[in-house]
Order: structure tokens, then C-alpha cells, then sequence
């Protein structure tokens, strides 16, 4: 029995992970009232097997389940087992549903319920998949090759590029216009001689399948709980796609979800729409403006900044020590002023000064520069205050930058590359006197 168990284990992996989902099948283990019955949400059973799990709690087999386990790309049910939480349910190597507890229930005979909330969010999300689906073959001849139903959203992977804004438009129109013509969802029995209805069809190898028909519009093996109805799924809202190496994702929600990320996306707006005090109509044109005023300000700031760098450069090359003749402008910037740095250091150097400037923000930030006609190299003034912050940097000799963690040491930092300067300075005055 546990052979033919393996045996038929095999065979609904392999349609499981694929989108196909499931050959249909006699369940050695247990009856899956599920199948029949989506709707139903209490059963009695009975405990034929306990195992302990590694956290303390336990996996129970039951004679009979409605719990639905993790396959096929539909999440597992939750609920409750004689009181106790159905933290999990899942089938082991042998295809039987395998129900993770708490704790044992400690009696044999269990009443068990399922979640209904989660159960019908599954149903709904499941059965808008395949109609989705279908509806993405039907107009744009695109398979889905795989499925995700997610704790927020679910996603479809169909193969080819993104989407045109018109192909989403239609299809999700298409699909809701299904939705709402009320089609009956019924699941049956097919055997192999009449796959060819199918959409997508199994496997090789495969007895008859379990089949899960929306009235005229799509027949698909799987193995998931459904609605009974296209009506019950409510509506289908496509929310965006992305690029998934050679495929795209579409992702979307259905039923209740579609309701509830409405709610919050309406909730958003009406933020923003008493942030900017507009009509909702006017957010895009109000953001448009403020964003042009955004960069007509920056723009405006820039030239402030720049031309009062220059002043304060003008007074600091005039009050700065001279060596060897040259202006030395060594600087530490208060850390709002970190992206002033070079434009200072180019004033300063544009005027025949060097400068060696820093400002403490979350790292030390260090950015020397001089003239390239002085033929001073900056680079062993940068290595000696990276020592001091802990930090590494680079450029070319004229200007060089850098940075460190240790902002405390900024002060050393910029002491240090003024020492480094002032000899190589010297080395040049000595030079030219002996010359």
C-alpha cells in the first residue's frame, strides 16, 4: 500500500510544480473531503497517526481531512483540530496530508474545523487565476507557466515581453466581463482520450484527471479549492508587472483582496489630496508643478551656494598662512555643508589656492585640491589623514578625496595633510633657492 502510495506521489509532484496540477486518484491515506466539497468547512475524523515535531508540537494523519495542504501553488488551510491550532498541513513522501498542531489533542476521535475566511480568500484567488489565465491565452495567445498565490498578492509568469497599457486594459476588462456573467464552475473527472478540451494538458502518463471547468472559457487539471461560480470571485484587479529573466510577472488580486487594496490605495489618496489641498482630478498636474518649482528652487539654491562660497573663499585665501607663497586654505565644514566640498575646493583653486577641507557627517569626509600647474601631489597628504579617520580614498594628484569612520579625528586628519604639504612646499622653496 505504502508503494502505491510512492508511486502515485511521483506522478502528482510532477503535475503539482508545473501549473498543471493533478492527476486525479484513489488517496491511500486519507479522504480528502476538500475535493467534493469545497464549501465544507467541519468534518469528524479520526487520528490514525501521531509524530512529534521538532518544536514541540505534533503532525497528525487523519482518516479524512478537509484540510487543504500546500500544493500546486495554492498556500495550506488553517483552522483547528479539537480546539488546537492547524499551524500547518502538508503531504509527506507518501502523498499523505500531514496536519501540524500545537499540541496533541489527546483523544482519537477529533472535530476539526477550517478557516473560513482563508478558505474562501483561497477559492477566490485560485479560481481568478484560471480565468485570468485562460483570458491571457484567449487574447493574447500566452500561457501561464507558473502560479504564486501570495499572503497579499498572487502573480502569473507568462512567457514574452511586458505588456502594451492596452493588452493589460483588455484582458482585465475581458476577465471581469466573465467574472460577472455569473459562469458555473464545476470540477469533473477526464480521461486521457478527452485531454484535447483541456487548456493545458497533463503530463504522459497520467490516468484521468481532476478538472476544474469554467462554464465555455477554460478546463484545467489541478487539484485547488474553487468557487462554484465566476460571480463569487467578485472582481479581478491587475496591479502591475515586471520583468522575470525571459518572462514577465503579472501580478494581481481577486474578491475580497481587490476590495481591500482599493480601500488603501483610496486611503493614500485622500493623504495626498490633503497634503496638496487639490481635487483628486488635479494630484497629477499639482505634483507636476511642484516638482518643476522643486528644480527652479534647487537651481536658484545652487547659485546662492556658489556665490556665497566664493565670498567666504575670498575671505579665507586672505587670511590663509602662506607657504612658500601659496595660499593654504585648510577648512572643516559644518556637516550640513558636506555637498559644498567641492565646490568650494574648486574656488579655492580656481584662485590659485590649495585647499585641504573636510566636514563630519556620518563619516569624515576629506577633498584636497590645488592648481595642476603647481605640480604638487596631494595624494601622500590624503594617506596621511585617511590614518587618522580610519578611512581610504584616491584622484589624481591635483585633486584627491576620501573618507572615514572615525568623524571624532577630523580635526588631526586635516593637521596631518598640512604637515605632508607644508614639506613638500618647503622642499619646493628650498629648490628654487638653490637653483
Amino acid at each position: 500500500m505504502r508503494w502505491r502510495a510512492m508511486i502515485r506521489r511521483e506522478v502528482v509532484v510532477a503535475a503539482c510544480s508545473s501549473t498543471y496540477t493533478l492527476a486525479m486518484m484513489e488517496h491511500s491515506c486519507e479522504t480528502r473531503l476538500y475535493l467534493d466539497d469545497p464549501d465544507r468547512l467541519e468534518f469528524e475524523a479520526r487520528i490514525v497517526e501521531r509524530r512529534p515535531l521538532p518544536d514541540g508540537g505534533v503532525a497528525l494523519l487523519l482518516d479524512r481531512t478537509c484540510f487543504y495542504p500546500t500544493s500546486g501553488g495554492q498556500p495550506h488551510d488553517t483552522g483547528r483540530i479539537e480546539g488546537e491550532p492547524v499551524v500547518d498541513v502538508r503531504e509527506d513522501e507518501a502523498g499523505c496530508v500531514v496536519h501540524h498542531v500545537t499540541r496533541d489533542p489527546g483523544v482519537d476521535q477529533v472535530h476539526a474545523v477550517v478557516d473560513r475566511e482563508r478558505r474562501r480568500d483561497h477559492m477566490q484567488q485560485h479560481s481568478g487565476q484560471h480565468l485570468l489565465s485562460a483570458t491571457c491565452v484567449e487574447l493574447l495567445q500566452r500561457e501561464t507557466v507558473s502560479f504564486h498565490l501570495g499572503a497579499e498578492r498572487c502573480s502569473i509568469d507568462l512567457p514574452g515581453a511586458l505588456l502594451q497599457a492596452e493588452e493589460l486594459d483588455a484582458v482585465e476588462r475581458r476577465a471581469n466581463e466573465v467574472v460577472w456573467q455569473g459562469r458555473s464552475v464545476r470540477v469533473r473527472s477526464l480521461a486521457p482520450d478527452d485531454w484535447k478540451l483541456l487548456r493545458k494538458p497533463p503530463p504522459p502518463g497520467v490516468g484521468s484527471v481532476r478538472v476544474v471547468e469554467i462554464e465555455a472559457w477554460d478546463r484545467s487539471p489541478c487539484c485547488g479549492t474553487h468557487v462554484g461560480n465566476t460571480s463569487e470571485i467578485g472582481l479581478i484587479k491587475l496591479l502591475a508587472q515586471e520583468r522575470v529573466r525571459e518572462s514577465m510577472r503579472l501580478h494581481f488580486v481577486c474578491g475580497h483582496r481587490a476590495l481591500r487594496e482599493f480601500s488603501r490605495r483610496l486611503e493614500r489618496q485622500e493623504e495626498v489630496v490633503r497634503e496638496l489641498t487639490c481635487h483628486p482630478d488635479e494630484v497629477a498636474s499639482r505634483v507636476a508643478r511642484l516638482k518643476e518649482d522643486a528644480r527652479a528652487w534647487r537651481k536658484e539654491a545652487e547659485s546662492l551656494r556658489a556665490e556665497f562660497a566664493a565670498s567666504r573663499v575670498r575671505e579665507w585665501l586672505a587670511s590663509a598662512t602662506r607657504i612658500a607663497g601659496h595660499a593654504v586654505v585648510v577648512r572643516e565644514l559644518q556637516a550640513s555643508e558636506a555637498s559644498t566640498l567641492q565646490m568650494v575646493a574648486e574656488a579655492v583653486r580656481a584662485q590659485g589656492g590649495i585647499a585641504l577641507l573636510g566636514a563630519a557627517g556620518e563619516k569624515a569626509h576629506l577633498l584636497f585640491a590645488c592648481p595642476e600647474e603647481l605640480a604638487l601631489d596631494l595624494r601622500p597628504a590624503l594617506k596621511a589623514a585617511c590614518t587618522h579617520v580610519q578611512g581610504r580614498g584616491g584622484g589624481p594628484p591635483h585633486r584627491v578625496q576620501g573618507a572615514g569612520q572615525e568623524v571624532q579625528n577630523l580635526d588631526a586628519a586635516l593637521a596631518a595633510a598640512r604637515a605632508v604639504v607644508t614639506e613638500q612646499l618647503g622642499s619646493f622653496d628650498k629648490g628654487a633657492s638653490t637653483a
